[in-house]
């Protein structure tokens, strides 16, 4: 056990740049949505820019499209908006890639040179790889 907290110490320390850049990124997205909603509701843009849909795409958005127009509404779409997922979709795939890059460079043979069980290396890499993006995305 004690070696699975060394490796995977000595993970995070490797993609700890990764892990916060992405989320100071994805964070100063958010609070940009935030400012760009707070500065539609105060000027009360909403009812403006639902004026300036055509009808059908009024009718075709239903009730849908006035959950959209509120300042919760743009808030929310900052969690799911494409830039976001696909982000945390490409961190996750950058992080997946670790145990192969450390097998080029030949550090998994280092490991497997100490006296440790081969399921620890790819447990840590789990464990990586289901944290990071998690505390990119809170």
């Amino acid at each position: 056990m004690k070696s699975l907290l060394i490796l995977l110490a000595h993970s995070l320390k490797r993609v700890r740049t990764l892990v916060i850049v992405m989320g100071a990124v994805l964070a100063v997205f958010q609070v940009f949505l935030i400012v760009v909603a707070r500065s539609l509701q105060r000027s009360n843009a909403f009812g403006q820019l639902e004026t300036l849909m055509p009808a059908f795409v009024r009718e075709l958005l239903g009730p849908s499209l006035i959950s959209f127009m509120s300042f919760s509404g743009i808030v929310c779409v900052g969690y799911f908006h494409p830039a976001v997922m696909a982000s945390l979709v490409a961190l996750s795939i950058a992080l997946s890639t670790t145990l192969t890059s450390e097998i080029e460079t030949g550090f998994v043979d280092l490991i497997l040179s100490r006296p440790i069980a081969r399921h620890w290396i790819v447990t840590r890499s789990i464990i990586v790889l289901i944290s990071a993006p998690s505390c990119c995305s809170a």
